[in-house]
């Protein structure tokens, strides 16, 4: 709504929405319907490509997890963001980030919400978790998409290609949820 500078400090003005996040509604295991759940990444989809939207999509690279570890929080440095949702190509070769890069970032937040656990499973007793992670990523390309529906899988597995060409576009995952709105 509105920005504005006090002391060399950037402040934002945002509409303030009333809700859950994402990861408190992950983290609690609420057992949501997979309409819901498919109703959820349709929001999100929109909020990605569409200036009206219903869902709030705010990160900024800001996020803070309660129930994360702090190493995964965030990084520093070129890159800032929530490690566990960065591509390959941002988080091993420090390369800007771009639409690729939220395209595998958005396929992070579905898989989680159909999964109901993190993307990414690392390994208990890691004691660097960002070079777990980094780990992880450079040698799996997909996570288990085993809870996520054949209807939206396939797509997924594109979002995960290590090379952000082949990767589609946000419009192209709006249209396939879209699509599954009219049949459901």
């Amino acid at each position: 709504m509105a920005v504005f500078v006090d002391y060399g400090e950037i402040g934002f003005v945002m509409e303030y929405f009333e809700s859950n996040t994402l990861r408190s509604i992950i983290n609690r295991k609420l057992n949501l319907a997979e309409i819901q759940k498919q109703q959820i990444c349709l929001q999100i989809s929109k909020a990605i490509v569409n200036e009206y939207l219903v869902t709030k999509v705010c990160d900024m690279g800001l996020s803070r997890f309660e129930d994360m570890p702090e190493s995964l929080k965030t990084t520093a440095g070129r890159t800032v963001g929530t490690v566990t949702y960065m591509a390959p190509e941002v988080l091993l070769y420090y390369e800007s980030g771009n639409s690729a890069a939220d395209v595998w970032a958005l396929a992070c937040v579905f898989v989680e919400l159909y999964k109901e656990a993190d993307v990414w499973a690392i390994p208990p007793n890691r004691l660097n978790l960002n070079e777990s992670y980094k780990e992880i990523i450079s040698t799996q390309k997909v996570p288990d998409l085993t809870s996520v529906p054949k209807s939206i899988s396939n797509i997924l597995k594109v979002c995960f290609d290590h090379d952000p060409h082949k990767r589609p576009k946000a419009s192209t995952l709006l249209d396939i949820f879209k699509m599954l709105e009219i049949i459901i």
